[in-house]
């Protein structure tokens, strides 16, 4: 199912979010990313996020999920650059 109007700009500022906050060494884990979202008034959990991390990932814009050396995510350089 495609995402609504709202769904659609919380998907943007997902990317937005690690764009600005993260790099290879540096992933943002799915509980500050909810935080974050709070910031912009959508309350979600990780679950969520995960979920919503997938649909943007079927996008051009690539989110990498890492474990070591902490657990969380990042924008892929190749598109976290203007």
């Amino acid at each position: 199912m495609p995402p609504r109007n709202g769904q659609k700009l919380k998907l943007l500022y997902i990317a937005d979010i690690l764009k600005k906050h993260t790099d290879e060494d540096n992933p943002i884990s799915a509980n500050e990313i909810c935080e974050k979202l709070s910031e912009y008034g959508y309350e979600v959990t990780k679950r969520n996020v995960a979920a919503d991390i997938k649909v943007v990932n079927t996008t051009p814009v690539k989110i990498i999920q890492v474990s070591k050396p902490k657990k969380g995510y990042y924008l892929a350089k190749s598109y976290s650059q203007s």
